[in-house]
């Protein structure tokens, strides 16, 4: 009949809300944080104060991206952590004592923790290595290296206008 509501239409918007109920209590409580930090802290809605809350959401997203698509396909990396310890020692040598340039220095930094990443696989996949078994491999050769490369000593970026807005 005209202007009846079938069923499923008529309940459309609960059954949305209560599949994403997690997503949205997720958005209202950011939403929330930030009214209540926005009013309270001096300064937490500058730009300044937001660039540096995505820079530091930056470290820690970026690999909890790959580390998500890892666990999708029912695998495990436990070298996360070293690998990208060891990178970071790999992009400091190339800017401080290599002299390569940001550019060339952030090309350098990627191929290596692209081919630690592909050497983990290869095991795991040329030889049915189980994926904890291959990381943990590579998170001690990763550790080890960076320890070694570094003398144990906290390494230092040459000064660069674009590393310190980074």
């Amino acid at each position: 009949k005209p202007g009846e509501i079938k069923e499923p239409q008529k309940y459309f918007a609960a059954s949305l809300v209560t599949r994403h109920l997690n997503e949205i209590g997720l958005v209202v409580g950011i939403g929330l944080l930030y009214l209540v930090f926005g009013i309270t802290a001096y300064g937490f809605i500058s730009v300044g104060n937001q660039l540096a809350m995505l820079q530091d959401a930056a470290t820690i997203g970026i690999p909890a991206w790959g580390m998500t698509l890892i666990i999708i396909a029912a695998e495990i990396d436990i070298s996360i952590g070293p690998v990208v310890a060891f990178t970071g020692v790999v992009f400091a040598l190339a800017l401080s004592q290599w002299h390569t340039g940001i550019v060339v220095g952030v090309i350098i930094t990627l191929l290596v923790g692209a081919a630690g990443g592909a050497f983990a696989g290869f095991l795991r996949a040329q030889f049915n290595m189980p994926s904890f078994i291959a990381t943990l491999g590579l998170w001690s050769a990763m550790r080890g290296l960076a320890e070694y490369l570094t003398n144990g000593i906290p390494m230092g970026l040459p000064n660069s206008s674009f590393i310190n807005a980074m």
